[in-house]
């Protein structure tokens, strides 16, 4: 066939350009002659080319897919994998490190007890001062009193006196 088609170019080129156009039909028409003599050739025989042609395609796209899937998949099950990794980590039991709660209990514990000091100070202060200050409040109460006796003999004494100390009663009551 390539033969044929060899010699079929060199023909074409030994012609003028005119005849090249006829030469050109020529060989199309031989070409699909030799075309419809394959397809009539299969059918005759029973030939399946066209048939296996189709199928090799489709299982050719049908082996791309399952590539693509199957990449997929690996990559799902690394996923998988790393995923239950890291929940077996996390379940596992793990010290926590408790000294520096620790410290911070026992400063915040003695802060308290140095508070709980200074209340007691500040209370024993106030009740000390309270009662300084209520011995104070009944000392001049009494002496209030003391006063308030000796202004009323002052004014018993002066109302006897009568209107002879007049100015003296003035000078008291101002």
């Amino acid at each position: 066939m390539q033969l044929k088609q060899l010699t079929s170019l060199l023909f074409i080129f030994s012609l003028t350009p005119l005849s090249h156009a006829d030469a050109f039909a020529e060989m199309e028409a031989d070409s699909s002659r030799e075309a419809s003599t394959y397809a009539e050739l299969d059918a005759e025989t029973g030939s399946c080319l066209t048939e296996l042609r189709e199928n090799n395609q489709r299982a050719t796209k049908m082996l791309a897919v399952l590539k693509k899937k199957k990449s997929k998949i690996a990559k799902l099950e690394g996923k998988v994998e790393s995923l239950t990794a890291k929940l077996i980590d996390r379940s596992g039991p793990k010290a926590c490190d408790t000294s520096a709660l620790n410290q911070r209990i026992s400063i915040l514990q003695n802060q308290n007890a140095q508070l709980n000091a200074e209340l007691t100070t500040l209370r024993s202060t106030q009740a000390g001062n309270a009662n300084q200050t209520q011995q104070a409040l009944l000392t001049a109460q009494r002496e209030n009193l003391a006063l308030k006796q000796q202004m009323a003999e002052l004014q018993n004494k002066l109302m006897l006196a009568g209107s002879k100390s007049n100015t003296v009663v003035q000078t008291v009551t101002a």
